[in-house]
Order: structure tokens, then C-alpha cells, then sequence
């Protein structure tokens, strides 16, 4: 699946990251995450921060340096590593050739994996404190295959906005959600939804 011409991943990244930021601000620390295990809002804020800490090194081709343990202002921890992701990102430019999570590559990976990676995050954080959580569809007139080739034809299908879809497939909905119409084999369904999404 090829990115959608115009699209650009990184002011999508600062979107994202601002509406995480100001979820942060409005949620109490010790709210349940339920759709990740045992979490609380405050290890998905330490967490995502740390994503972006650590995505930031690998594009600068950098060692992680840890970030400090203890307490910690989450809202202060979050918009710290947000603005390094983001200055790094912008400073290396789309095309500088940087470690990625399948070898050497184009920083534009990190552009497109870390909105991902806040995109589904910022769904945990809004479904914990009973916002309204929404992840922008833009591959809504694509199709995904999983598995196989399109010439074989599929064992099963799922149809849905792209939102439940890339929801589904991160494991925070179920393929009965009512949003989800899922046709044919249902093992096979099952068997494509255990593999691992990253490498």
C-alpha cells in the first residue's frame, strides 16, 4: 500500500501529538487504560513519551540516553519528547538515510510510524477518559491484504471504516464491533489477527 500523495505524516504527527498533549492535561493519572492490559493513563504518557524518545535516537542514528526514573510531570515528560521526535524528524529531512525497525532507510519511516504509534494511543487515552476517540481515515478507498495474494483470493474478508479496521488489527476491537462486517473463514481470520504487526 503506497502513502497517499499530499499526505504529510509529520504536521499529521504534530496534530496528533497536540490532542494526545491536551488529553494528558484533562485525564487523571490513575484512570484504567483497559484496552492496554493493566496500564494506567500515566504508563501510557511515560510509555509514548519514551516511544518518541527512543524513535528520535534511531533516526539520528544516536544511542537512546534513558530518561530519568521517578516522578515525573506527565504533560512536561509528554511535550518534551514530543518536540525531540519532532525536531529531530524535521531537522533530518524525509530522504536522510537513518536506522529504522527493518535496517537502514528514509527518516520518512519514523514520520509515518510515530503518527501511527500516537494515533492508536491517542484512541487508548480518549476511550480511557470517555472522550469521543476518532482516528482519521486515509486509506478509505484501499484495500488491505494480510497474508496470501490478491490472485488467491481471500479466506476471509473484513469490511469497515478504516478506522475500525486499523483498530482491529492493533487488537482494540473485536471483529464482532459493530462497525466490522467480516465474511468467510473465521480461523483464518483469527490466525492473520495474531501475527505481529512490527517487526
Amino acid at each position: 500500500m503506497s502513502a497517499r500523495a499530499g499526505l504529510d505524516h509529520l504536521a499529521e504527527l504534530v496534530k496528533v501529538q497536540g490532542a494526545f498533549l491536551d488529553g494528558v492535561r484533562r485525564s487523571d493519572p490513575m484512570a484504567r487504560v483497559e484496552s492496554c492490559g493493566r496500564w494506567r493513563v500515566r504508563d501510557l504518557v511515560v510509555h509514548l513519551a519514551g516511544v518518541h524518545h527512543w524513535a528520535a535516537a534511531e533516526a539520528r542514528s544516536e544511542p537512546e540516553v534513558p530518561l530519568g526514573r521517578g516522578p515525573v510531570d506527565l504533560p512536561h515528560l509528554y511535550e518534551e519528547c514530543a518536540r525531540e521526535l519532532v525536531e529531530t524528524l524535521t531537522d533530518l529531512g524525509p530522504d536522510a538515510v537513518c536506522s529504522t525497525l527493518v535496517g537502514r532507510g528514509p527518516a520518512s519511516f519514523w514520520r509515518r510510524r510515530q503518527l501511527h504509534e500516537t494515533a492508536v494511543h491517542l484512541w487508548d487515552l480518549s476511550h480511557a477518559t470517555g472522550a469521543e476517540p476518532t482516528l482519521g481515515a486515509e486509506d478509505a478507498d484501499r484495500t488491505w491484504v494480510l497474508g496470501g495474494s490478491v490472485d488467491s483470493g481471500p479466506s476471509a474478508t473484513v469490511r469497515g471504516p478504516a478506522s475500525a479496521l486499523a483498530l482491529l488489527l492493533w487488537g482494540r476491537l473485536n471483529p464482532d464491533a459493530s462497525a466490522l462486517t467480516v465474511e468467510g473463514d473465521d480461523s483464518a481470520l483469527h490466525a492473520a489477527l495474531a501475527e505481529r504487526l512490527t517487526p
